[in-house]
């Protein structure tokens, strides 16, 4: 079965050199063969009954309920099993979580998510609403409805591993670090 690297187009043009440098790692330690070059949203030929790592929730959303017979797993859980990856580590840090709508019902995404952050040495707070009973944080019919979603997180920095996610939590007020950033060793 072959799998494949998807970070979304988001991920891509958000840090090029992250995106680059984790297709490498991934094809180092042979989790998988090739990035998937174009947007979820364009038809691709991929092999038969491929696996896709997601950086992107939306991409994972759109795989996994528009392609038959394609798995998605998440970046996020790969890297979490993986024994080898060079996590980097930031004693004593504290930051809210804010988990995307769009993963609300993939706990085993929460979990990969908590589990590198404590990893790293970060002491993860969870606001009122998180997990599988998050809440969007953009709504187009209601603008302001991202800055109260931002004044519910319980730290000004805010751990996020969606780019909407990312844009929603800054212009609401708060300071969004994306975990592939953390991950990278590149933090703001």
């Amino acid at each position: 079965m072959a799998r494949y690297f998807a970070p979304g187009c988001d991920v891509k043009r958000y840090r090029p050199e992250h995106t680059q440098k984790m297709l490498q790692f991934l094809q180092t330690h042979e989790q998988c063969e090739e990035a998937i070059p174009l947007c979820c949203k364009v038809e691709q030929e991929l092999q038969e009954n491929p696996t896709l790592i997601t950086a992107c929730p939306g991409c994972q959303r759109r795989f996994s309920e528009e392609r038959e017979n394609t798995q998605t797993i998440s970046l996020w859980e790969v890297i979490n099993q993986n024994k080898t990856f060079p996590l980097p580590h930031y004693e004593g840090s504290t930051i809210a979580i804010h988990d995307p709508c769009l993963m609300e019902q993939r706990p085993e995404v929460h979990k990969a998510v908590r589990s590198l952050a404590t990893k790293m040495g970060i002491t993860v707070v969870e606001p009122e609403k998180t997990r599988e009973n998050t809440e969007c944080c953009t709504d187009s019919e209601n603008p302001e409805h991202l800055f109260n979603r931002a004044a519910q997180m319980p730290c000004e920095k805010v751990l996020v591993y969606c780019m909407g996610c990312y844009e929603a939590m800054n212009t609401g007020g708060k300071k969004a670090v994306f975990l592939l950033d953390l991950l990278m060793g590149d933090t703001p």
